[in-house]
């Protein structure tokens, strides 16, 4: 089964909800006419992380949900980025959101692994559980950006049967040879297909600007870059995958049936660390 997906490499404009809203649908609209299915935004694309923003503007960021499921419904194009989601209590949490191509949220994944102390994201709530999508081409399970780096994640989603994971993330340049060489590990090791959207331009965390990476791509079950993104422009990257890939390479080596798990003893290994 083949799908054809964008990830629009963007950059955020901190505190200005309705400049970042005009661009999404720019790239909505150039996805669309680029074929794509789904088109993939990076985390927290509309708002950054500024939490004392995020709770000031609570109430905008519901109506930029409504805003999103009109344009996927209206282009008719599944729409899937890292949201701020609202809990009861007031309490925020880093979403993944897939909104279909009728204008629905389908699938909500918080943000299991927060970053360190030193950034804002340290206050939000995480998350505690995995969450898949039945997609028409197959089985899709969500990560965001922080989570990369925690490979027992990945394989349970592999596990669980999926065949390819979306990862919307906010990652430093400086980091730039580890967001390439943990997004390969995770697809070979996995053998799933890799969909990562990555942000371009500075995030002001509380510690700091930091200058984030771009390098966006999509990655096969063998490893291969199919498509890659620059690191400082914003930019479309279509690309199309053929889900059928993921079974041929499960059947070529057999990694999941050659697993020992009761002599990895993971939990005991952790009394270690």
């Amino acid at each position: 089964m083949q799908t054809t997906i964008s990830l629009a490499q963007v950059s955020t404009h901190a505190g200005q909800l309705d400049l970042n809203l005009h661009k999404t649908e720019k790239y909505i609209q150039q996805a669309k006419c680029e074929g794509a299915s789904i088109v993939l935004f990076p985390e927290m694309w509309l708002t950054g992380f500024s939490i004392d923003s995020l709770k000031a503007h609570a109430s905008l960021h519901r109506q930029a949900l409504e805003t999103l499921c009109h344009l996927a419904k209206n282009h008719h194009i599944a729409v899937c980025g890292s949201f701020p989601k609202v809990h009861e209590g007031g309490a925020i949490s880093n979403s993944s959101l897939f909104i279909n191509a009728l204008g629905h949220v389908v699938s909500c994944y918080d943000k299991i692994h927060l970053f360190s102390p030193s950034w804002d994201e340290s206050l939000m709530k995480a998350g505690d559980a995995l969450v898949t999508l039945e997609l028409p081409w197959g089985l899709c399970g969500f990560a965001i950006c922080y989570d990369l780096r925690f490979p027992e994640l990945f394989r349970s989603y592999a596990l669980m049967g999926a065949k390819a994971m979306i990862l919307t993330a906010a990652f430093p340049l400086a980091k730039l040879d580890p967001w390439i060489t943990l997004i390969k590990a995770r697809a070979i090791e996995n053998q799933l297909y890799m969909i990562c959207v990555n942000r371009v331009g500075y995030e002001c965390y509380k510690a700091g600007p930091v200058l984030l990476g771009g390098n966006s791509m999509m990655v096969s079950p063998r490893g291969e870059i199919l498509c890659l993104g620059s690191s400082d422009e914003e930019e479309l990257l279509t690309h199309t995958i053929d889900l059928t890939l993921v079974n041929t390479v499960r059947n070529e080596l057999q990694v999941f049936k050659d697993r020992k798990p009761h002599v990895y003893k993971l939990d005991e290994a952790m009394e270690h660390v």
